[in-house]
């Protein structure tokens, strides 16, 4: 994983993060202000059964809670931020929530360049994506006010959950249960050596646990009541066993790994007119 104290440290303002830095210490009790500010973004808004809703809410987040740099967007240079990130082919998620607007989005970024997006906001019937998403992420970036959780991402867990975006999500149903139909998909997904997410949902369709996998390996298992589990078939298992009705859907990445720049579009020239997010 990318060094989170250099990657983005020097364009984002005022970091307010609970992990020592060189940086001046902040007064205990502004500090325990931010630290709970943190855990409020770091909060997805589960529902009674500790399962997620958001779209946001299937991009990975990092294992450690002080991996999260958080500032307001008052203090944030963007365009110095989005050429660094380019400049260092940086891979990461940049989450934005605004009080304001209602509105709540992300960037999923792989080295250096954007590889998906998506805004969602109350008054809007459905998520946004795409170029219509990345123009209100920037709106939302430039007012003034509204928060910006930046976060360091491996290679992996950013191309399994690119699929997502550019492999679509689909329910898989052959008359079994998930208890079958999870090995049997996994078991083709590591065998073939594909990239992308199987997802697990609750019969309401709000997402019970997802798992990342690179190139035929489970990079990441993230139950949304437990959060980061052991990386094996077996901990998505107990997920399912712990439901009584649940369904799987399963997203891959439509191009190899070696070929998933062609997915992606600058975030300082963005032409975005023919992607495929």
């Amino acid at each position: 994983m990318l060094k989170q104290n250099t990657a983005l440290q020097p364009y984002l303002g005022h970091r307010l993060r609970e992990n020592v830095c060189a940086e001046r210490l902040l007064p205990l009790q502004q500090r325990r202000l931010f630290s709970n500010a943190i855990a409020s973004l770091c909060d997805l808004e589960l529902d009674a059964d500790g399962c997620n809703r958001r779209t946001i809410g299937l991009l990975p987040l990092p294992s450690m809670r002080q991996e999260h740099e958080i500032v307001e967007t008052d203090s944030l240079k963007l365009k110095q931020l989005l050429l660094s990130l380019e400049a260092r082919s940086i891979s990461c998620c940049i989450r934005v929530f605004s009080n304001n607007a209602k509105s709540r989005s992300a960037l999923l970024i792989y080295r250096g360049r954007l590889i998906g997006c998506v805004f969602g906001r109350r008054d809007l019937s459905a998520q946004v994506y795409g170029k219509p998403a990345f123009e209100n992420i920037m709106d939302d970036l430039l007012a003034p006010s509204n928060v910006i959780d930046a976060y360091p991402l491996s290679d992996e867990l950013v191309l399994a959950s690119a699929s997502l975006f550019h492999g679509g999500l689909n329910e898989l149903f052959d008359g079994a249960h998930a208890l079958q139909i999870y090995p049997n998909c996994a078991r083709m997904m590591l065998n073939n050596r594909r990239t992308g997410c199987i997802v697990i949902n609750s019969d309401d369709d709000s997402t019970v646990c997802i798992t990342y996998i690179f190139e035929g390996r489970i990079v990441g298992v993230y139950s949304f009541s437990q959060g980061w589990l052991t990386k094996t078939v077996a901990a998505a298992l107990d997920c399912i066993e712990s439901r009584v009705n649940v369904s799987i859907a399963l997203s891959v990445l439509p191009v190899e790994t070696e070929f998933a720049g062609a997915l992606t579009e600058s975030l300082t020239g963005l032409n975005l007119e023919e992607t495929k997010i």
